[in-house]
């Protein structure tokens, strides 16, 4: 792999960062304290020996390894993406290039989308990842073509093709759902998306709400007893994984969780989860809110 780039993502910023080649047989050093250039949190650097075959490469921060990787190189290949141990969901180690996802909505000045879904398949991947709060997602992945789909809360879903050969970005633009709902004074319509423990949109999913706190108003009596929505299934209309209401009081706090409300056989018709198996959400004082993500398997009632 002489003169070519190996590159660490999946890193914090800040680091001085070496990597060293070795041969994992004899746990000889072909090439040491390659210097490592940090940019975007990507860390870049030159490999100048004629290197080939299964190696291992060892990743230090200021001298002290802390990760080594091991996987087949060719001589005249390059460049190599090395994902370290700290990548969160790390693809196999010997994937050739990274790529930068980034995903907005389709402003006239785009505004960066946090906890949209980007599914990739192909090339033996099946795989989900949410973005950040810069909407962006990075990835290591070898040379092919792969299925993309990109799904948010209050958006149409996306889907396209994207074929990687070398490093690169890939960037997506969401349109905004057009809701049928309307919303009564003083209420919002909420959207949300259901998610499985593999990050894809999940049907008939109930996710359910109880009201549990509010602005107040004298001589006013609220009814706390829970309600239930059930996530689409992309059939009649509906947008799979989907969950959408117009029945959410603004300014109003609710508790929520995945599974059904008590029903009316239950001890108590205001009973719910116990608060470690729910999330709270306050409604904001727009006709539209996103209600946000609801992950995971269902907890047991």
């Amino acid at each position: 792999m002489a003169n070519t780039a190996i590159k660490v993502i999946g890193m914090p910023t800040g680091l001085t960062m070496t990597v060293d080649v070795v041969d994992p047989s004899d746990a000889s050093v072909l090439q040491s304290a390659i210097a490592m250039t940090e940019a975007s949190g990507v860390y870049s650097g030159d490999v100048t020996g004629a290197h080939e075959g299964l190696l291992a490469f060892v990743i230090k921060a200021s001298g002290t390894p802390f990760d080594t990787q091991v996987r087949e190189i060719a001589d005249d290949v390059g460049p190599y993406v090395i994902l370290s141990a700290l990548e969160p969901v790390a693809f196999e180690p010997n994937t050739a290039y990274a790529i930068t996802f980034t995903v907005t909505d389709d402003a006239g000045t785009p505004v960066a989308l946090e906890g949209a879904s980007v599914r990739l398949t192909g090339a033996g991947i099946d795989r989900a990842k949410l973005t950040d709060v810069n909407g962006q997602i990075e990835w290591g992945l070898n040379a092919a073509t792969y299925d993309v789909t990109v799904t948010m809360p209050g958006h149409d879903d996306l889907t396209t093709t994207l074929t990687v050969s070398a490093n690169g970005t890939a960037n997506y633009q969401l349109t905004p759902t057009t809701s049928a709902l309307v919303a009564a004074p003083g209420m919002s319509v909420g959207t949300g998306m259901v998610y499985d423990e593999f990050m894809q949109p999940e049907a008939n999913v109930p996710v359910s709400f109880k009201l549990t706190a509010g602005p107040g108003t004298a001589g006013r009596i609220l009814d706390q007893k829970p309600f239930t929505l059930v996530s689409g299934d992309g059939t009649n209309g509906t947008t799979l994984g989907e969950i959408t209401s117009d029945k959410f009081a603004q300014g109003h706090t609710y508790q929520k969780w995945r599974g059904a409300a008590a029903g009316a056989a239950s001890v108590s018709e205001f009973a719910i989860r116990s608060s470690v198996n729910t999330d709270s959400m306050t409604v904001p004082m727009e006709s539209t809110f996103l209600i946000g993500e609801t992950l995971g398997l269902d907890a047991e009632e």
